[in-house]
Order: C-alpha cells, then structure tokens, then sequence
C-alpha cells in the first residue's frame, strides 16, 4: 500500500494548452511540420539589442545576476516599472505599491490566495483565460461566472453583471484586453462593476497582460476607477517576448502587495534576478517604443489575414479581435457534423492537418464548440495555409 495523494490537488487540472504544446514539440521533433496556433507567445523574437545586454550582463555580472534579489524585487526595475505606467497609463504608482512576481501567473495565484474569501463567491467571466478557475476552486471560492457572446462581440451584458455581483462576492477578475477573445471590456461595464464593487465592498484582480497588444481603440487601465479597490497584474511575456524568462509584477494598495509579498516568500522566495536586469533595460532604454512600433503593425496585418481567410467561404464564424493574440472562433456545425466536441474536433485537426488549436471548452463553458487561434506565431503565408487547412477539414468532416 502506498501513501494517497491530498485529494484537494485534484482541482488542478492538466492545462489543455500546455498539454498541446507537449504534443506539437513531440511532433516536431518526429519531423513533422506542424502549423502551431495554439501558443500564447509572440513568434517575432525580442530585440535584438535587448539579447545583446544580456549576454553582456551574463558574462559581465556574474556575481549579481545569479543571486538572489529582494523579495519584491529589484529597487531600480521598480521604479523603472513606476516611471512607465506613467508614460503609458497615465497613473501615480510609487515603487512600494509594486511588486515583480516570476510570471503573471504567480502574481494571479498569490492575489486569489491573499483576496478570495473561502467559501465567499469568486467571480469570473466565460469564456476566460484557464488558471483563474483551477486556483479559485483551490482556494475554496464558490465560482460564479458572467458569460460572454460572439454576437455581442464577447461583451457582458450589464444585466448578466448586476446578477452576478452582490454582497456576496469576495472578487471578481477580469481580463483586458481578453484571452481567449481579444475584446477590450466596455468602459461602461467597467464602470458599472467598479460601482458595485464600491456598494458590494468586493476586490478587483484586473489582468492586464496583453495591454500593450492593441491595434484598434484603447487599454482600459481599471486602476484609474478606483485605485483602492483594484489589482493591476502584468507580464514581460508578450510585449517585450520573454515569455521564457518568466517575470511579470502586480501593483495595486500598498497594504495588498504586503500581503503578496510575504505569500511569494513562502512559494518562490523572490523574482528571478537576470529576466530582472533585462526587464528594466527593456523599459529604460527606448528598445520598448522601439519594439512596439516594429511589431505591431506585423501582428494587426497577421490577424487580419488569418481572419479574413478563416471567414472566407462561411464554413467559419469569428470576431475580430481589437487586440491580443487571439481569434475566437465558432465551429459549433463541424462539432455538430462530428457528433462531437471542440476538443476531439482540435485532436483531429492536429493529427490530420497538423493544425494545432485550443478548444474552446478550455475556457469556460461558452467557449463549447469554439476554438483558439493564434495569429501571432506563424508568418503571414502560413497563416493562409493554415486557415485553408482547417476549412478543408470542416469540409471534409461535413461530407
């Protein structure tokens, strides 16, 4: 007889987009050419420069990047970080209320483990990205979800908001500009949310990865609706394309990043110091405007394609991202066709056209009988044959 395992790590469930990056790298390496559209990261690699610094700094200050830095991080990042949510968002935040976590998705965890209330009601949107649910559940949070539809362009209705919030809830997330659907949230529908989490006296987690990835409108900074209220997560994953160096931060009330600071003590001890170096540089030096100018119109002409060509001939429903990584698309009638799922429908998709796609289902269940496409990851011819790949596949199973 051997030692069960707790049984409260079985809400942490296997991530179906982890789990296909494992399937398409075992493919790869078998020779097989596959179209890879189901990455969160940036396929323009990072600047050129910035690659230099660090190689420099590697062989030049061995003895500082290879230690361990300040639980909250470097002095000097922090306030770099503080300059430039000055330059970008326009907001006040000093260096203390700032805090350099090893990737988003540590500064995600920590704030649901210092903010949601154990079995008080942990809002969340549907579809949404896929850690929120897993760690909520966790954490003990009974999960409430707002849904999100194509044809209202993946906008919460008000009504489906003021139904879901109330004095029960303890916090409520939201992603802007979204993952999966790439919709920038209404400024209205913040607002409303804002005055309920005032009247309600409930946290806001604003997950803002993707703000810098915009091509029509404007980030929503929700911070500058009520400061004292709101928790502000960032990445140096995609606008800067170091999603392998693993560093992001959080910024929000002073006495919450206390709190946050003292959690990562016990998970992670303190940031990685060199992707620390390195993340400041990229905000100092000018190779960030630089950067953003080179590669955003390359991203905005690549998603133009891959949608033009995956709603060319009707097979294909999607809403056209105002920003982020992402399309969203429904294949609900090739599901239908399948007598399936979204999920058989990306593993066939994957092994016979070697297309690979997140189902939809992944991220909520609105998401059922959609799909995740990447259009940031692959060249602009290959996206078209990408897309001609996965028509001919609906059409195929459609007879």
């Amino acid at each position: 007889m051997t030692p069960s395992i707790a049984r409260k790590s079985s809400k942490f469930r296997e991530s179906q987009i982890r789990r296909l990056f494992a399937e398409v790298e075992k493919m790869r390496a078998r020779g097989e050419d596959v179209y890879f559209l189901s990455a969160g990261q940036p396929g323009i690699p990072p600047d050129e420069e910035l690659v230099e610094y660090m190689m420099k700094i590697v062989l030049s200050g061995r003895g500082k990047v290879f230690r361990y830095s300040p639980s909250r991080g470097l002095p000097t990042l922090l306030e770099a970080i503080s300059r430039d949510l000055k330059k970008y968002g326009k907001i006040d935040v000093p260096s203390s209320n700032i805090l350099v976590t090893t990737g988003a998705s540590e500064a995600i965890y920590v704030a649901i483990l210092a903010l949601v209330k154990e079995r008080r009601e942990a809002v969340i949107f549907d579809p949404t990205y896929v850690i929120y649910r897993d760690t909520l559940e966790f954490v003990g949070a009974k999960i409430k979800r707002i849904p999100e539809h194509i044809e209202n362009e993946f906008q919460p209705s008000e009504e489906a908001i003021r139904e879901a919030l109330s004095n029960k809830t303890s916090v409520v997330i939201i992603t802007t500009p979204d993952n999966p659907t790439g919709r920038i949230l209404d400024e209205s529908r913040a607002k409303l949310i804002v005055d309920l989490a005032r009247e309600y006296d409930f946290w806001i987690i604003a997950d803002e990865a993707y703000k810098h990835m915009v091509y029509e409108g404007e980030h929503l900074w929700l911070s500058k609706l009520d400061p004292d209220r709101v928790i502000s997560i960032n990445s140096f994953s995609k606008d800067a394309a170091i999603p392998g160096l693993r560093l992001g931060y959080v910024y929000g009330p002073k006495r919450v990043i206390r709190r946050l600071e003292k959690i990562r003590q016990h998970i992670t001890l303190c940031p990685p110091t060199l992707p620390q170096y390195i993340a400041e540089y990229y905000l100092e030096s000018g190779i960030k405007e630089r950067y953003l100018k080179k590669v955003l119109p390359i991203y905005r002409r690549r998603r133009d394609i891959l949608f033009d060509n995956l709603v060319s001939g009707g097979l294909i429903r999607a809403f056209k991202p105002p920003a982020g990584m992402f399309i969203f698309a429904d294949v609900r009638s090739a599901t239908e066709a399948l007598s399936s799922d979204d999920r058989f429908f990306a593993e066939r998709l994957l092994h016979e056209m070697k297309v690979s796609v997140v189902p939809g289902s992944s991220f909520g269940e609105v998401g059922r009988g959609f799909i995740r496409l990447s259009f940031v990851s692959e060249n602009e011819e290959r996206l078209k044959i990408a897309a001609d790949k996965i028509k001919e596949f609906i059409n195929k199973i459609s007879g």
